[in-house]
């Protein structure tokens, strides 16, 4: 609670406040720009005409044009990347101030199902496979974890250690079963946001250390975005981002494959 009045306060000071609507639309719209960098420059632009058959080793040679196309995707990767951090302090947001865990788990749920076909055409180049499961996933795994992690507290330092211990690890080893994009990363540091919650500066700092375990130097930006959270919903509804956010999967990748 100190550490959420302190954001607010230091916000309010700076004259820049974000509620939880804006969050999500500056989560969603790193999402948007990922994307596209996958699913209209690599898999599209790259894959087709005169870049097809390219690696990034060629970038190596005299060609601007293509060196330009592979700087664009690796900076549209690095800008997704910096969502990650959003959508955890969102999912923990969420969990807090819900009246049901049964219907927001239900509501990711219902998410995670529609976005995967979605997400297989835009980021994998295919209708479906499993061969790596979209991120709402492993929101839905976090979701579980953090929720047992605040059920099953005990008296006694060391249990408590252990239990919140393994169900970690075992969040962890769903995410390795399922091959969820950035999974591991994601519920690591939900773990580490939800369990420091309160602890302030130490908090954000052992976050930004496991969050650049994903290899995406950019990432620790998103926790810059999440120190101006003033701890309101905000105006907009909310259902907005639940269509958005495998629509925008959809649309891009279908963009990417007519175009090229």
């Amino acid at each position: 609670m100190f550490e959420r009045n302190s954001l607010r306060a230091n916000a309010r000071r700076m004259k820049i406040q974000y509620s939880s609507y804006m969050l999500k639309t500056i989560a969603i719209m790193f999402t948007i720009i990922g994307t596209i960098g996958v699913a209209v420059i690599k898999n599209g632009l790259m894959s087709s005409g005169a870049y097809a058959g390219k690696t990034l080793a060629d970038v190596s040679t005299k060609d601007m044009n293509l060196f330009m196309v592979v700087t664009t995707a690796v900076l549209c990767s690095a800008i997704a990347a910096m969502a990650l951090p959003i959508y955890s302090l969102i999912l923990i947001e969420g969990f807090k101030k819900t009246s049901s865990f049964k219907n927001y788990f239900i509501r990711i749920a219902i998410i995670a199902v529609i976005t995967e076909i979605p997400y297989d055409i835009a980021m994998q180049d295919k209708i479906f496979t499993m061969e790596s499961q979209n991120p709402v996933i492993g929101f839905l795994v976090a979701l579980v974890m953090i929720y047992f992690i605040d059920r099953f507290e005990a008296t006694g330092k060391l249990t408590n250690f252990v239990i919140k211990t393994a169900i970690i690890v075992a969040a962890l080893l769903w995410m390795i079963m399922l091959n969820v994009d950035q999974g591991i990363v994601f519920v690591l540091v939900t773990a580490v946001l939800w369990i420091l919650d309160g602890q302030g500066a130490l908090r954000t700092f052992v976050a930004v250390i496991v969050s650049l375990f994903g290899l995406m130097l950019s990432t620790p930006i998103g926790f810059v975005v999440n120190h101006f959270y003033n701890g309101d919903k905000g105006e907009g509804n909310r259902k907005v981002f639940y269509v958005l956010y495998p629509l925008q999967f959809l649309i891009i990748g279908i963009i990417g494959k007519i175009c090229f």
